[in-house]
């Protein structure tokens, strides 16, 4: 069995913490589209519309995913569920080689990357990227029985990551636009 991810089994909000529904928001999208649901979106320069995000292994400054497929029509609305405090994902495990991995009660705490079934075009958590400034989510439990093979699992997403060994500044963000904290003077 190979890991085959869709936009059908892609990323997904799938518990709330302190909400009554999933928050999601309208946007424009961008020229030429063709994203699938569950994908990562951000914002285009500017920020009028949006769009996929430009790495399809390990995507930064993610705002949401996107909660339908592009229509391929610049402009036309495109609804997301954005990455706000108080959600928890669901996603498949797998690797960016496309291997199938099976879940392990010991996965629960680990952090990974994400990345792409460039075939399928849908997006899932890569276990085989645990590399500082690459990772992006936090397992935090298990959606699917321990054994399950290419299984889904309970995630969070970090802000940004920061490589605590290397030059100030070596961080990464991983969320757009939600959370702004201001200098301090």
């Amino acid at each position: 069995m190979a890991l085959t991810v869709t936009g059908a089994n892609s990323f997904r909000p799938a518990k709330r913490q302190g909400l009554h529904s999933t928050p999601s928001l309208n946007f424009l999208e961008a020229a030429s589209q063709t994203f699938k649901i569950g994908s990562p979106l951000t914002f285009t320069t500017g920020g009028s519309t949006v769009e996929l995000c430009a790495s399809t292994t390990n995507p930064v400054n993610i705002i949401g995913f996107a909660a339908e497929d592009a229509s391929g029509t610049t402009n036309d609305p495109i609804r997301i569920w954005p990455l706000a405090d108080g959600v928890i994902w669901e996603a498949e495990l797998g690797t960016a080689a496309l291997t199938d991995v099976t879940i392990e009660q010991a996965r629960v705490g680990d952090v990974y990357g994400i990345a792409r079934d460039g075939t399928n075009l849908g997006y899932f958590i890569d276990t085989a990227n645990t590399a500082v400034l690459q990772v992006k989510v936090r397992i935090v439990g298990l959606k699917d029985a321990v054994g399950t093979v290419n299984g889904r699992v309970y995630c969070t997403f970090f802000d940004f990551v920061m490589d605590t060994d290397a030059a100030v500044g070596s961080q990464i963000a991983i969320v757009n636009a939600w959370k702004v904290y201001g200098a301090t003077t």
